[in-house]
């Protein structure tokens, strides 16, 4: 890809983060991972955070196009910095019919927030396991949603281009689609790598481009 390419990519994800991320102050409370099955026709979501070193709150927002959400509840946090993992859920009591998307934003006290990506639960029958979606092209972390009908492990792998794995992580996902991400990329060199997702004999591929 040509630079001027790579660098109209690499200005297009700023602007993204800086929507998610105001200017000037980041929240240091990291989301790490968000997950949703239906049970009954009802959303159960439940999502994970850690570096809660400040009061904030949660709204969860609902959206059946995608694009327009509306705030359908909201859960103040833990505020405990001492805890490795703090844990949340949350049910929507309007029942599914068809599809509907889930995002949760975090927000501090001064407005400044962060929001997950979103995760789409429907009426449909799910595989056993898949690779739903990949953020790519990637910069400081890299995102991805899985969705399972089981509660189960995976090992993910981050494989640079001479086969050289240069990150490597374990998660626990449930049954449903879950919103997770490989952190601490940015520092890795700009260009192509290979994603991959260990679950049981199956492996999963994809190429991604660190900007």
């Amino acid at each position: 890809m040509a630079a001027r390419g790579l660098m109209k990519l690499h200005q297009d994800l700023q602007e993204q983060r800086s929507c998610r991320d105001p200017c000037g102050f980041v929240l240091k409370t990291d989301l790490l991972s968000f997950n949703g099955k239906l049970v009954n026709e009802l959303s159960n979501l439940a999502w994970t955070t850690s570096k809660e070193d400040e009061p904030i709150y949660f709204n969860i927002e609902r959206s059946t196009d995608a694009t327009n959400f509306t705030v359908i509840g909201t859960i103040s946090s833990n505020n405990n910095n001492t805890a490795f993992v703090n844990h949340y859920s949350f049910i929507d009591p309007i029942s599914v019919k068809g599809k509907v998307e889930y995002r949760i934003v975090m927000i501090n006290r001064a407005g400044r927030e962060k929001r997950s990506n979103v995760i789409q639960l429907s009426n449909n029958e799910i595989p056993d396991f898949a690779l739903e979606s990949v953020v790519n092209p990637f910069a400081s972390e890299l995102e991805f949603n899985v969705v399972t009908k089981t509660n189960t492990s995976i090992d993910v792998q981050l494989i640079d281009a001479y086969g050289k794995i240069i990150k490597r992580y374990s998660y626990m996902v449930y049954a449903g689609v879950n919103n997770l991400s490989l952190r601490e990329t940015g520092k890795l060199a700009s260009g192509m790598y290979i994603f991959r997702i260990i679950h049981n004999e199956k492996i999963i591929y994809r190429n991604v481009l660190k900007l």
